[in-house]
């Protein structure tokens, strides 16, 4: 059975010890020195108040970050090409019109204030969208989020991420892509997957793990890189760095694919049964 490229790196035993690709190879730099300790300290806090769990936490912070970037680049349909996971989810269940009436009010909050939304309005509706990605992704929907809401903790440590990532990519870092799927990249071993955003010139991975990379972040990673690579034309451009964003610490990570060992691509490229495909 092929695995998603999450559940692939993370499974017992898949990599030697130590990793295909160390974490201590990642250059460590902040993602915006915009934000001071007491500002990223507020975010940790916020976990202790809040009754939003901390993997929701993340698909929210991943999905708004999506939406504001395709607004900052005027992109048609911006909201709902950044929630389209949950969009498919919504019409499985036959809740196309509940979910459009949350991506329309997202939609239009970030029309209006894109520099200084009001992230009560954006976190309470992506919180509504979250339970259909769980349903696309592994078939549970969670009935009790459509009577829950995030309190003011959960909606001050999502904010505080969504403003960080935010501005790695309002400062200047040219967008390309969020969601890449690799299209004709699949393997024996991987189906459909999608990595976070790609720029110009690097692959992304958003975080929001309280901890500092770990090898499976970093496998997961390599494998989208990897994936990138044997994709068919269209949404991967040449990359030349791949990167963990995490704004839960503040914590960019950023590795030259040219430090990356030919030896160890070529290994996971047997590994994952893709050796046979040939790159762009």
């Amino acid at each position: 059975m092929r695995l998603s490229v999450k559940k692939f790196a993370t499974q017992p035993g898949i990599q030697p010890r130590g990793g295909f690709l160390s974490p201590k190879l990642f250059e460590v730099s902040n993602v915006s020195d915009e934000f001071d300790e007491a500002f990223v300290k507020a975010i940790e806090d916020s976990y202790g108040s809040g009754i939003v769990s901390p993997a929701t936490r993340g698909v929210i912070v991943d999905y708004l970050t999506r939406a504001m970037i395709h607004t900052l680049y005027q992109d048609k349909n911006p909201v709902g090409t950044a929630f389209r996971i949950p969009l498919m989810g919504a019409r499985a269940r036959g809740d196309e019109s509940l979910a459009m009436e949350h991506i329309k009010a997202i939609e239009e909050e970030l029309a209006a204030n894109l520099d200084n939304p009001d992230y009560s309005i954006l976190v309470t509706h992506a919180y509504q969208l979250t339970a259909y990605d769980s349903f696309v992704r592994c078939g549970l929907y969670d009935e009790t989020v459509k009577d829950t809401t995030p309190n003011e903790a959960d909606i001050d440590g999502i904010s505080r991420m969504v403003k960080i990532a935010y501005s790695y990519f309002k400062e200047g870092d040219d967008f390309l892509h969020t969601g890449i799927s690799f299209l004709g990249a699949y393997t024996k071993q991987l189906a459909a997957s999608d990595c976070d955003i790609t720029t110009l010139d690097s692959l992304i991975d958003l975080k929001t793990s309280k901890s500092k990379p770990s090898a499976q972040d970093t496998f997961q990673l390599l494998l989208y890189y990897i994936l990138g690579l044997q994709e068919k034309p269209g949404q991967f451009g040449g990359m030349d760095y791949i990167k963990i964003l995490n704004p839960r610490l503040n914590k960019l990570y950023s590795l030259d694919v040219d430090d990356i060992s030919q030896d160890v691509i070529e290994e996971v490229e047997r590994l994952i049964g893709s050796s046979e495909l040939s790159r762009l």
